[in-house]
Formats: structure tokens, sequence, C-alpha cells
């Protein structure tokens, strides 16, 4: 795990010059490969320039760097955000560069607001910035968990409970990747819910948190797993199985089986 050192003061980009030992070369070219795709030049001439602010630790974990630790977290576990990293971590990253209430903490890649949750519990001054529109509605409905109507929560859950999903006419508003990666059944209650949501005699906080409650199961009711920049098709789905055909029928080797386990239904997955 590569972190700043404290004991080494942050140089500026144009005034370090740092020649470093061809072994150190090869274990970086070694350690990040794009398959020849593009080269790695620049990013490796950028690595080994501030190789000496850099420094090998024991004192993190696989859980702590992901989200894994966030799974049993209270609000950080709202959302299964795979590329985000624990609440544990930012709380140990403040109290070791003694970043206290009144301060500043800028987030540039703000994901799923973990870092901004956690400096602003601590008085912190957080601004962050974030492109994906899903970070954008986690922070919105995470910020404002001191403001929930818990009777209308109750009422919101009692309904979920008592009512059966029906279905919805209207289409899911796919993009190209996302094409196919429900069952048909699934796919219908899913907007039949969000339009049932947007009807309910709640306020419009509460309304926001069952939106993002809705999109936070997706993949949960899906044929699909997130895996880095991709999605993974469970082999069963139909375009897994058209995909493989194509393949087969160009006499190529189908890909390698993928089952992700249950498709769960939606409404167990709300509730």
């Amino acid at each position: 795990m590569k972190t700043v050192s404290p004991s080494q003061p942050a140089l500026p980009l144009l005034q370090v010059n740092v020649v470093v030992a061809m072994p150190e070369y090869q274990k970086i070219q070694q350690a990040y490969t794009n398959d020849g795709v593009t080269s790695c030049q620049a990013r490796m001439a950028l690595e080994l320039k501030y190789a000496p602010l850099l420094s090998t630790t024991d004192e993190f974990n696989r859980k702590l760097v992901s989200y894994q630790a966030n799974k049993q977290a209270t609000l950080h576990s709202w959302l299964k955000y795979k590329e985000g990293f624990s609440a544990q971590l930012v709380e140990m990253f403040l109290d070791k560069f003694n970043i206290r209430a009144g301060q500043k903490l800028l987030d540039p890649f703000a994901g799923s607001a973990t870092a901004l949750l956690v400096a602003a519990m601590a008085g912190i001054d957080a601004v962050g910035i974030e492109l994906l529109p899903v970070g954008h509605l986690a922070w919105k409905v995470k910020s404002q968990y001191r403001e929930y109507d818990t009777q209308e929560l109750r009422q919101a859950l009692r309904w979920l409970r008592e009512t059966a999903p029906g279905s919805s006419s209207k289409p899911f508003p796919h993009v190209t990747i996302t094409e196919s990666a429900f069952p048909a059944d699934r796919e219908e209650q899913l907007m039949w819910y969000h339009e049932q949501f947007a009807s309910l005699r709640v306020n419009d906080l509460t309304k926001l948190l069952l939106s993002f409650v809705l999109m936070a199961i997706l993949e949960d009711v899906s044929s699909t797993r997130k895996d880095g920049q991709y999605l993974r098709w469970d082999s069963r789905s139909p375009k897994a199985q058209s995909r493989d055909a194509r393949r087969i029928a160009q006499a190529k080797p189908s890909f390698k089986t993928f089952n992700k386990g249950e498709i769960r239904e939606v409404k167990p997955s709300l509730v």
C-alpha cells in the first residue's frame, strides 16, 4: 500500500528531479500493465518522479482500503460502492494528519460521499467533486439523515411489506450497457415501484430516499455484477447466451462461465 509519508513535505511538480534505479522502474512496470494497448511511459515517469514521497506500510488492510468495512457500518452501508473505501480509513487519516473541526477537506473524487460524511460528522468543512449522478444522490440522502421523518419511514416500510408488487407498461430507461440486464418481471416491478414511490403521500425527502433504495438494489435483481469499469454478465442471461452463440458460430471459444448466484426478487430486496 502506498501512502504519502508525513515526514517529507510535498514538493511542487516542476521542482522535483528524481533518478530511480532501474530495478525500481522495472518493479513499477511489472506492477501495472495494460496489455500493450497504450504506452505506460508517462504514467511510469510520474510514478518514479514522486517515488521518494511514497512509502510501503502494513498499517492498512484490504478491508480498510475497500468498501468491505462499510458493509456493517450505519449510513455508509446504504449503497454498495465497490470503488470506495471505508469510513474507518478516513477517520484514521483525519487523526494521523491531525485534521480537526474548523479545518477544510477536499475530496476530488467524492464517490459515495464517505469522506465527506465522516468529515462533516467531525465538524470539518468538507467539499467534494463528483461527476456521477449516483454520487450526488448518495450525498443527498446520506447527508440529511437527521432530517427524515421516522413516522413516514415506518409508514413506507409498512406499505412495502403489505403491498404486492404490480407491473408497469413504461419501459426501463436503459443505456446500451444495461439492456436486458433484468429479467422481464424484475424490470416491470422496478418501474412499478418507481411510479408508486412518486405517488406516495410522504414528503419529498422520504420519496428521495425511496428512489435511492430502489437504485441501490439494481445489481441484486439483475443478471450482472459490477467488475471495475465493466459489467459481468451471468451466463444464464439472454445477452450472455447470445454473445456466446455468436462466438461459437465464428469458431471462437465461449466466454468463461459466470454464475452470480441468486438473482433476487425486487420486493424482498427492498424490505
